[in-house]
């Protein structure tokens, strides 16, 4: 009897087992942010990955939000440039879904996503070094090291 079927003939006859719920490793609150860049640094995808918005969805987004900027909540104007916005960046775990999308200012877009990026790059670093991984350390004497040694055998810091 093939593996799979003989697991499903198991679980049927004793019951699946009940699975446990894993113990969260950051309970306080001011954690979420890392929580989801642990996730993201954890999974093999690693984010969300982008798709293409269609002509017809865009318009849709456009129309489902009164064609008003979502960061500024002014009117975007006939003929105006505008972009769609991730309320939740992908990188901190926003999906593509239509409730996370938003019409905004090509100016605000711009604003929030350089005030993003400090947050996404300080999740990075921080869930690194969760997990012990580390900047790989110059050779000891190397070229790339702080130290070298001279032609007398002593050791002096490069100038």
């Amino acid at each position: 009897m093939p593996r799979p079927l003989l697991r499903q003939r198991l679980d049927g006859l004793l019951g699946s087992p009940s699975p446990r719920p894993a113990p969260h490793r950051f309970a306080s609150p001011r954690c979420a942010t890392l929580r989801l860049a642990t996730q993201r640094i954890l999974s093999k995808d690693r984010m969300t990955k982008r798709t293409t918005i269609t002509p017809k969805r865009r318009a849709e987004i456009f129309r489902d939000a009164g064609g008003i900027c979502h960061l500024c909540s002014r009117k975007i104007a006939p003929g105006e440039i505008w972009e769609i916005e991730h309320r939740k960046p992908l990188a901190l775990g926003g999906t593509n879904d239509a409730d996370n999308l938003s019409p905004a200012h090509v100016d605000c877009h711009a604003g929030k996503t350089r005030g993003e990026i400090k947050i996404i790059r300080k999740a990075d670093r921080q869930m690194k070094a969760h997990a012990g991984v580390r900047k790989k350390q110059p050779f000891p004497g190397g070229r790339g090291s702080r130290w070298k040694k001279t032609l007398d055998g002593r050791t002096v810091e490069r100038d």
